[in-house]
């Protein structure tokens, strides 16, 4: 008969064959530390996502007032703008001025061309729009810098971008007859200065700057 034999397990076996569990690291740093972050990562993508819909709404604001496309109040046909303007004055003084526009304000011109004529001698071209009331033609003629019959023609729709601006000043003996105050609202890139409408006032262009071609646009 086999006889049996037990070994006996001692304390030192146990401690040598099992390994001892992981301790958590419950410490105030440490808890911080796994909790701030999540919370730092997240305050990062709303900064980041601020930043770039600040910028695409800059963008497109931008936008918007270069083409003047998302506010139909600032179109104008040249008939309107006309109707507009507000003539006065007497023996000294005359102003020009519009009903509806003041300084500052930004307007588009949109109309379809009537005709259009360049003069070698003064290398400019007169863009011209008209109307009939009754049995009467009226028209308003703007005038470019340059040869621009090449890009535009009679039928074409276009658009032309200005601003206004208001100018007041006084001229004098021998520039007119007698002494005589202009107070105008003009288009700003018009304008040059008294001297030069002082000078040019008897020409076709009429005391003003032909207007830049980066100013007009096929509608």
């Amino acid at each position: 008969m086999k006889k049996l034999s037990f070994k006996k397990k001692s304390v030192n076996d146990e401690i040598i064959t099992k390994e001892p569990r992981p301790v958590k690291d419950r410490s105030i740093k440490h808890i911080f530390k796994m909790n701030f972050l999540p919370i730092t990562f997240l305050l990062y993508s709303v900064v980041i996502i601020s930043i770039v819909l600040l910028f695409m709404a800059g963008s497109s604001d931008e936008s918007s007032e270069i083409s003047g496309d998302n506010d139909n109040s600032n179109i104008w046909m040249a008939k309107e703008l006309m109707d507009d303007m507000v003539l006065a004055g007497g023996m000294t003084s005359i102003s020009i001025e519009f009903g509806s526009l003041k300084d500052g304000d930004f307007i588009i011109i949109k109309d379809t061309i009537s005709d259009i004529d360049y003069d070698s001698d003064v290398d400019v071209t007169t863009v011209t729009f008209e109307w009939t009331i009754g049995d009467s033609v009226q028209s308003m003629e703007l005038k470019f810098e340059g040869d621009i019959r090449g890009l535009y023609k009679t039928g074409d729709q276009v658009k032309i971008s200005v601003t206004i601006k208001y100018v007041s000043f006084t001229l004098e003996p021998p520039d007119v007859l007698q002494e005589m105050t202009y107070e105008m609202e003009i288009f700003e890139k018009q304008w040059v200065s008294e001297e030069f409408y002082a000078d040019t006032m008897a020409t076709s262009l009429q005391g003003l700057k032909a207007l830049p071609q980066s100013s007009i646009s096929k509608a």
